[in-house]
């Protein structure tokens, strides 16, 4: 998920979120399109993964440090699934 999951008018993408499981969860900056709000309209950047993250954490209502341990190990098996499985 991206930055779009911050954009006013995507309920759809927010709706996504909250109908997908904390295990398929990934975070990602699409950078350098789809900018988060408050920087929507600037160059996307790996610093604005806060505010995707907190806003996903906020959908899926857990704290944001348990999406971030669910999304690191999401990652683990989807780009290392041999280091995951150990």
């Amino acid at each position: 998920l991206n930055g779009m999951v911050t954009f006013r008018d995507a309920d759809n993408v927010r709706a996504a979120v909250v109908a997908t499981p904390l295990s398929r969860l990934l975070l990602e900056t699409d950078a350098p399109y789809l900018t988060p709000v408050p920087y929507r309209g600037r160059p996307n950047a790996p610093c604005y993964l806060p505010f995707i993250a907190e806003k996903i954490a906020e959908l899926q209502r857990v704290p944001v440090e348990e999406l971030l341990e669910h999304t690191y190990r999401n990652s683990l098996r989807q780009f290392f699934p041999e280091e995951a499985a150990a």
